[in-house]
């Protein structure tokens, strides 16, 4: 059993915007999971995938709730998010630094599932949606995420036309 929540942060260019999720998750009593999933889409439609997870043992929920693990997973994306900007800045030179300030962080909002499914479809994450689903520990999150199949991905298709 397991729970997990979404969000999305704003754009900052060059870098583009995250698509975040964090789960919590228990194979028993004695062992609880927590993970999270960046999806950064550039602006040009490609998207960088990060993942990392955390393994709990023999700490209790009276000592450590759901609710605590999540909000300190959410607490480690925001400071991979930092380090990327960081990374991005430092990537630029010195002659286009001053693109990315260095007070600029990325801001996160709760994003609605009907919204997370819109962005891995819109922009066709199906490969990053593999990735999340063969190394996610909650089964939630698996029964919710896109399913894409030789007879659906004939279908699902998102052409960007020209101005009309």
């Amino acid at each position: 059993m397991g729970e997990f929540k979404t969000y999305i942060g704003g754009v900052i260019y060059p870098l583009g915007f995250p698509v975040v999720i964090t789960t919590v998750s228990k194979e028993d009593e004695y062992k609880r999971f927590t993970e999270f999933f960046i999806l950064m889409i550039h602006p040009d439609g490609e998207a960088e995938y990060y993942s990392r997870r955390y393994i709990y043992n023999n700490i209790p929920e009276s000592i450590l709730s759901n609710e605590e693990l999540l909000e300190g997973t959410l607490s480690v994306v925001m400071a991979k998010l930092d380090s990327t900007i960081d990374e991005k800045r430092e990537k630029l030179g010195d002659s286009q630094k001053n693109m990315v300030p260095y007070s600029l962080r990325f801001t996160l909002d709760p994003l609605a599932l009907p919204m997370l499914r819109f962005f891995l479809i819109h922009y066709t994450l199906k490969g990053q949606v593999e990735k999340i689903r063969q190394k996610t520990s909650c089964t939630e999150l698996k029964s919710v995420l896109p399913v894409w199949s030789e007879k659906v991905e004939t279908r699902w298709l998102v052409t960007k036309t020209e101005d009309f």
